[in-house]
């Protein structure tokens, strides 16, 4: 796989944590109803690949520095959904230079081999997430 499709697909992983997220928080209200066995199973096992989702990408954040400019440009843009016009503004850097730094970040992540193959494992254990 060329890099550019690696940070692509490491982007749209990042991307859809917020999904994920309101989707296993959905999940679990659905699964404190009285439900059919088989029903609560199926609703169990997506609630189980969106919280894997979760932490796959917490985990990924972990190997940028707390404190660093990037790490608070991730939080905003892939953890908070923010776009990154937003992001550039709550942070006070021009938005060139937000999506620069996060490009960087994005090359440097996907050299990590522990981090696609973390992608790898939960795209395949999981399949594709849909949305």
């Amino acid at each position: 796989m060329k890099q550019n499709e690696k940070a692509q697909k490491l982007r749209e992983y990042l991307r859809n944590f917020t999904s994920c997220q309101s989707r296993e928080e959905s999940l679990t209200k659905c699964l404190e109803r009285e439900l059919d066995d088989a029903v609560r199973k199926i609703l169990s096992a997506d609630k189980e690949k969106m919280s894997v989702h979760c932490e796959n990408v917490l985990l990924i954040m972990n190997y940028l520095a707390p404190d660093s400019l990037t790490r608070q440009i991730f939080d905003k843009h892939y953890l908070q959904g923010l776009s990154m016009d937003l992001t550039a503004d709550a942070l006070g850097y021009s938005y060139g230079y937000c999506a620069n730094v996060e490009s960087a970040a994005i090359k440097q992540l996907v050299q990590k081999e522990e981090v696609m193959l973390l992608i790898n494992f939960a795209s395949e254990r999981a399949g594709s997430i849909p949305f």
